[in-house]
């Protein structure tokens, strides 16, 4: 074991340890890093959701069933679950920088062309949707390891956060411009290509100014002082073995792996079918729907912004991280299961903007979960935060695979959304069941 003066004198000859304090006006390199991830999720979101709402007017145009479009929905997600489990280990033992800039690249060519898709076949809209979500599967695993290593461990959560926020934002801003175009008859395509042209941008930035480890940060100029607060530079020379028997058998990682495909069918289902609810089920306009998708994003980031905050400020009072993340996982299941329920009942008879409302209520307090089970693998294994997060991204888009089109055919064979709705609820309860009894919090893999 190497001891606090050894450790010190090898720092010190490596250059990391700091010389003298930062400059005034010198702006963290993590922070700058922190913004980096969140317009990462927001691109990725962007440039996926552009067909949930394209999907109504391709549909229309081309004759689609509810059956048809839960297929094609679902295709992206068919292809996103095959490479989240490799993204996150080559993000481990690669490079999560270039993992990322190669994913957003790919996927979204493969969804600038579906227009042109569309107009061949169905068929052909399903292949390359399924490409796209094979070459995006492994961005938020890579996201993972980025946060692990360029941030310290008492804003890790924030952070996770932050990509979190950024996605919603990326969801907000496809729908809306989505919808404002199709209500001023500009044509479902266009959408396609705004999205691609904000990824572009992304990409160029992202490459040229992100790198893979702080302590080798160029452009970014970081000071060594940062980097020894950061201390992820300590791992920089160490083997990257991912213990994968142990991982495999702890019964933690599993309790996290059924929470997150509970948690999963609902917000992939949810949220590839809401602008069809919005406006085919309740009877929204285009602009009324994209106002209610803003309100509904703004007010999850709103939720899970302060209860980021709140959470790391408990951990930070010497709070057990434990009881923190367990609780917030109970407190949030418990309502969003009573909004789900509620809404269920008043489907039937209720004012629509009473069922948007507690909708939106149901997905708002959902979110609370970012700081629960959703970002476990930053608690139980920051070292190889890439790896688990494939783990579970993977679980989670494995319901997703399942949800959208089995929503789809849920809706053709009569059921409705009242009874989607009380199943929304059932496995938000059985899920966190399974996290809260049998899950872990503390630093298991190191």
């Amino acid at each position: 074991m190497e001891t606090e003066a050894c450790a010190e004198e090898r720092a010190e000859s490596s250059g990391l340890l700091p010389k003298d304090a930062p400059p005034e006006g010198y702006v963290p390199r993590r922070h700058i890093v922190k913004f980096f991830l969140f317009l990462a999720g927001a691109v990725v979101y962007a440039v996926r959701t552009t067909l949930s709402v394209a999907i109504i007017p391709m549909g229309e145009e081309y004759g689609w069933s509810d059956t048809d479009k839960g297929v094609v929905l679902g295709a992206f997600f068919n292809g996103y679950i095959i490479l989240i489990f490799v993204g996150g280990w080559l993000a481990n033992v690669w490079s999560a920088k270039w993992v990322i800039f190669w994913a957003v690249v790919l996927s979204t060519f493969f969804q600038t062309i579906t227009p042109f898709m569309a107009r061949i076949s169905i068929t052909a809209v399903i292949v390359v949707q399924f490409l796209a979500g094979l070459f995006q599967g492994p961005v938020f695993p890579s996201i993972s390891q980025l946060t692990a290593v360029w941030v310290p461990e008492y804003e890790r959560m924030l952070t996770a956060v932050a990509s979190g926020v950024g996605a919603s934002l990326g969801w907000i801003m496809s729908v809306f411009t989505t919808m404002w175009l199709l209500n001023e008859k500009y044509g479902w395509d266009l959408s396609f290509y705004v999205m691609a042209a904000f990824a572009a941008v992304f990409c160029v930035i992202w490459a040229v100014f992100q790198t893979d480890w702080p302590a080798h940060a160029s452009m970014l100029a970081i000071h060594p002082s940062e980097v020894e607060l950061i201390g992820s530079h300590k791992y920089i020379s160490e083997s990257v073995d991912v213990p994968v028997q142990l991982v495999l058998s702890s019964c933690c990682v599993y309790a996290t792996i059924v929470c997150q495909i509970c948690f999963g069918w609902v917000f992939f289902a949810f949220f590839a079918w809401a602008p069809s609810l919005l406006v085919l089920e309740l009877g929204f306009s285009y602009m009324e729907a994209a106002a209610l998708a803003a309100f509904v994003s703004i007010g999850g980031m709103v939720v899970l912004f302060i209860t980021s905050v709140v959470s790391d400020c408990l951990v930070g009072r010497g709070y057990s991280l434990t009881a923190v993340r367990k609780t917030t996982q109970l407190f949030s299941t418990f309502f969003a299961c009573g909004c789900w329920l509620y809404a269920s009942i008043i489907f039937s008879h209720g004012d629509r903007t009473e069922i948007a409302l507690f909708l939106t209520l149901a997905i708002c307090v959902q979110m609370m979960t970012g700081c629960g089970h959703e970002n476990n693998h930053l608690d139980i294994a920051p070292r190889f935060a890439g790896f688990l997060d494939g783990m579970f991204e993977s679980a989670s888009t494995l319901a997703g695979v399942a949800s959208i089109p089995v929503t789809g055919v849920l809706l053709d064979a009569g059921f409705g959304w009242a009874w989607i709705c009380q199943l929304f609820a059932a496995l938000l309860a059985f899920g966190s069941g399974c996290f809260i009894a049998f899950g872990r919090c503390d630093v298991v893999f190191e």
